[in-house]
């Protein structure tokens, strides 16, 4: 039997979800209970980039939006947070706005919250916000097949998975997708997977109320000194420099710089 990698899955005490619905999930996810919007801020700011949110959009017995979850969305654009709500024909101008402020998916109570269904959007929605940011960046410089690997090795490292869970994602052979890397003229396996690894947190770093050892935890490195290493390495500066400049767009555009000098025959060079 394959296994999977289970995820972390914050949901809050305000939706009326039933315990038996959310225990056939248990397969996939470790279900965590929050509460109000601090409870869910201090959860986001701790979590792993596996996780899952799943919460109440409106204010507690009001109809209109809850502006915490604008408020989190904004300062903690990385996070997976899906909303859960009743859906109607008066409802198009509340989804069109939680989408717009950044949730990854909705999910219309009544409807998809069955169990299969519940799962189904919950891992659609797995990694969504980190696909998001990086394809702007990278598209150009990317074929169809090398689109794919790259958001295939951003669900790999939301998972804090190495070459064997890129490989689990792509449904292909470790070998398979070393070759397919050379092919795309992209970084090996090991390294896509390590840039990828420090775009999410570059993408971490520019959030407020966030440290480097939280950050670096939340990406799957050791320590924030194998983070530190990591940033010097690649985008070669150090977290500071790269908070003031902008984390993601500085790591994001050596990155690139990288895929260029690959695709014209060049041998990566990383700062030092």
């Amino acid at each position: 039997m394959q296994k999977y990698a289970t995820r972390p899955l914050f949901v809050q005490r305000s939706l009326p979800l039933y315990e038996p619905m959310l225990a056939e999930l248990r397969d996939r996810f470790h279900l965590r209970a929050l509460d109000g919007w601090d409870d869910v801020l201090h959860a986001v700011r701790a979590a792993p980039a596996s996780a899952v949110f799943l919460v109440d959009p409106y204010e507690a017995g009001s109809s209109l939006l809850a502006p915490g979850l604008r408020t989190l969305l904004a300062a903690h654009p990385s996070a997976t947070l899906v909303a859960a709500m009743r859906v109607g024909l008066d409802s198009g101008s509340a989804v069109r706005a939680l989408l717009g402020w950044g949730v990854a998916d909705v999910v219309a109570l009544g409807v998809e919250d069955t169990p299969d269904a519940m799962r189904a959007r919950l891992l659609g929605a797995h990694a969504r916000r980190l696909k998001r940011m990086l394809e702007p960046a990278l598209a150009s410089l990317l074929t169809a097949g090398g689109h794919t690997l790259l958001l295939a090795a951003a669900e790999a490292v939301a998972d804090g998975g190495g070459s064997g869970e890129l490989a689990r994602v792509l449904r292909a052979s470790p070998r398979t997708v070393a070759a397919t890397c050379r092919r795309e003229r992209l970084p090996n396996p090991r390294r896509l997977l390590a840039w990828v690894r420090l775009l999410l947190a570059a993408a971490l770093l520019d959030e407020g109320g966030r440290t480097v050892a939280g950050v670096a935890g939340a990406c799957g490195y050791t320590t924030d000194g194998a983070l530190r290493r990591a940033l010097r390495t690649f985008p070669g500066r150090g977290a500071a420099a790269l908070r003031r400049e902008g984390a993601f767009a500085a790591a994001s555009r050596a990155f690139a710089a990288e895929l260029r000098a690959s695709r014209a025959g060049q041998p990566a060079r990383p700062r030092r």
